[in-house]
């Protein structure tokens, strides 16, 4: 039991108190007692302690299973994003190809534009003349 109190201005101080209770169920063992009780109180404690043991394992077990799921649904989540990661950056790379073909279409437009009247000026001469 662990008290604890509190004291605010003007208040009269409380008090609350918390335990965590357990059971013990053991036998004590009596020399005074006869070989057969003795036994009795032996397979009593015995009986307590594969109670407390299975007790155990179950709970052991019900957060090993616990455990598993999380691992389980953290897993599921990692993939998930990491496909969604996969798929943001293959549209990022692919997605762009036809915009890129379109500027280089526009691009070998505009150096036959940009040379064009420097080849009509030698060629005007010639056909001319």
């Amino acid at each position: 039991m662990k008290p604890v109190s509190m004291v605010v201005d003007g208040v009269v101080p409380a008090a609350t108190a918390t335990a965590k209770g357990t059971r013990e169920s053991w036998m004590p063992d009596n020399p005074d007692q006869s070989i057969g009780d003795r036994i009795k109180k032996i397979f009593i404690n015995l009986d307590y302690l594969k109670q407390s043991q299975k007790k155990t394992t179950e709970k052991i077990n019900q957060n090993q299973r616990k455990l598993e799921q999380d691992i389980k649904r953290e897993g599921e989540k990692t993939r998930t994003a990491l496909q969604e990661n996969q798929a943001t950056t293959k549209k990022l790379f692919v997605d762009d190809i036809p915009l890129n073909l379109c500027g280089l279409v526009w691009l070998f437009i505009g150096l036959v534009m940009g040379t064009f009247s420097a080849e009509i000026e030698t060629c005007i001469p010639k056909i001319l003349g």
